[in-house]
């Protein structure tokens, strides 16, 4: 699902999200659990402020960011094998 998401960006664009945009609301990333690098982007496990877990997908070719999946607090999403960190 197309998702809003502000990052921080350094040497590389978007090396660390700091919120995204659901259901209307801006909801702050209180970590970041593990991002990496895929062939057609940058991949991330998020925990949000609310204490929900995303991961993220951010594809370079569409400049798109995506809610791949998202869980209920605890409970972590299942991250691709091979993901270069």
């Amino acid at each position: 699902m197309p998702v809003e998401v502000c990052c921080r960006s350094g040497a590389r664009f978007g090396e660390s999200p700091t919120s995204l945009c659901l259901d209307g609301q801006w909801v702050p990333v209180s970590e970041v659990i593990r991002a990496w690098h895929e062939p057609t982007g940058l991949g991330f496990v998020v925990r949000l402020a609310d204490g929900r877990v995303g991961r993220l997908a951010y594809e370079r070719l569409t400049d798109q960011w995506h809610l791949v999946q998202f869980s209920l607090p605890g409970l972590a999403p299942r991250v691709p094998e091979g993901g270069n960190e």
